[in-house]
């Protein structure tokens, strides 16, 4: 007899479930990461921006030159503190995409126990179910070998 296990579908659906809350996460994680990455560059392109208003003020540069260098370096910070909070964002939706795979997985696991322990009960019934059977055969053959042997002793 084969296996059928009852709730396939419903760990079929879990299964799925699990791989789209996957994939939501890794998506929510470049998200996060790509972040990351706009903030280091804004903070390597305020720092550079600095250094040019340090380097210009030793040249003598026209005031507007250096106003411009200065509008520059706070639009900057404008930008990094945006981006800073973006990051945030992008954390707490990693974190919520985590507990929702987390979730998933623990439902899959669940029902996929569950299939494990009807595969056991399977395979145990097909044992006795076997068992049974070769009892049978061995005290079939029993009762003949011992019918044929009587007659001839008798």
């Amino acid at each position: 007899m084969m296996f059928r296990f009852r709730l396939q579908r419903v760990l079929d659906l879990r299964v799925q479930s699990e791989q789209e809350a996957a994939t939501r996460l890794a998506e929510a994680r470049s998200e996060e990461e790509a972040a990351r990455q706009e903030r280091l560059r804004l903070e390597a392109a305020r720092i550079e921006g600095m250094e040019k208003a340090a380097a210009a003020s030793s040249l003598s540069p026209t005031i507007g030159q250096l106003q411009n260098l200065r509008f520059l370096v706070d639009r900057l910070t404008q930008e990094i503190a945006a981006t800073e909070d973006e990051i945030a964002a992008a954390e707490a939706d990693v974190r919520e995409k985590l507990e929702a795979y987390s979730t998933a997985f623990r439902e899959r696991q669940m029902i996929d126990k569950l299939r494990e322990k009807a595969l056991d009960a399977h395979r145990d019934e097909e044992t006795n179910a076997d068992r049974k059977l070769m009892d049978s055969v061995a005290i079939a053959r029993f009762v003949r070998t011992r019918a044929t042997r009587a007659p001839r002793g008798s």
